[in-house]
């Protein structure tokens, strides 16, 4: 299975084993169900699944506003460089940055 790193994805199948559930958790799905299809339980499947994509959204965004931010100064200097690259290196970071 090949997925999208911005989607979660949750397999369905009319019949599954724990080997299959297995192999596609591994290969990145968030949840694996089998049918009969209970609507109620699929609900909060896929509202789980997107709580669970949420932070990483966030984190895409924000790193698309830090690169388009970044595009928009001006100046060629060694400081300016210097500031730049170290913006860059802290947008990619996962962790808090003062």
């Amino acid at each position: 299975m090949k997925q999208a790193e911005d989607v979660p994805v949750i397999v369905m199948r009319e019949h599954g084993s724990i080997q299959t559930a297995l192999e596609a958790m591994k290969d990145g799905a968030c949840d694996f169900l089998t049918q009969p299809l209970d609507k109620d339980h699929l609900l909060i499947v896929i509202r789980k699944a997107l709580e669970r994509d949420s932070p990483r959204r966030r984190l895409t965004c924000l790193k698309s506003e830090m690169d388009s931010r970044c595009a928009s100064l001006v100046g060629t200097g060694t400081t300016i460089r210097t500031v730049m690259e170290a913006a860059q290196r802290a947008a990619q970071a996962d962790a808090g940055v003062l």
